[in-house]
């Protein structure tokens, strides 16, 4: 995940755990600087990670297929 001042507080790295925690995927790792988030995920989730995230993160696009979200 890419965004603006994610290492301020936890929440951010929290907020994607638990929304792959809620879709059954486990984090092997995670971390945190001031401009992305990092979590490793078991491969055959991948694809499953990426769309819980889309869908926590961006909401509007969710609903698109994935060439109107581009």
């Amino acid at each position: 995940v890419v965004g603006d001042r994610f290492s301020q507080d936890g929440s951010a790295l929290y907020q994607v755990i638990e929304t792959l925690a809620r879709s059954h995927i486990s984090v092997t790792i995670g971390c945190a600087s001031a401009l992305a988030i990092t979590v490793a995920v078991p491969e055959q989730h991948a694809d499953d990670a990426v769309k819980a995230l889309h869908k926590e993160f961006f909401p509007e696009n969710s609903k698109k297929s994935p060439k109107e979200a581009v």
